[in-house]
């Protein structure tokens, strides 16, 4: 979906009526594509922990939020898990 909104936005570049230039729109977007990876699995770790086969009175979603946290606080380890996300598409 992130894509498809650049492209979008791409398009009205090479329109008269373009408000942002190609390279605000490289600034803005730098590294989206990453980051729907990341948040896409984060969902995906909630769900997973919030699901009813998991549902008790200890529901524990914090592992999930650590995992992002430390994908997005370290840059090593992000770049290697992202490498192994986009091996996996």
């Amino acid at each position: 979906m992130p894509l498809q909104f650049i492209q979008n936005l791409r398009s009205l570049l090479q329109t008269a009526q373009h408000a942002l230039s190609s390279e605000d729109v490289n600034t803005i977007f730098y590294k989206i594509t990453n980051l729907h990876l990341m948040h896409k699995e984060f969902v995906c770790d909630l769900e997973s922990a919030l699901s009813d086969d998991h549902m008790t009175s200890d529901v524990v979603v914090g592992p999930a939020f650590h995992k992002l946290v430390s994908l997005m606080c370290s840059p090593m380890s992000l770049l290697r898990h992202l490498t192994v996300q986009l091996t996996q598409l």
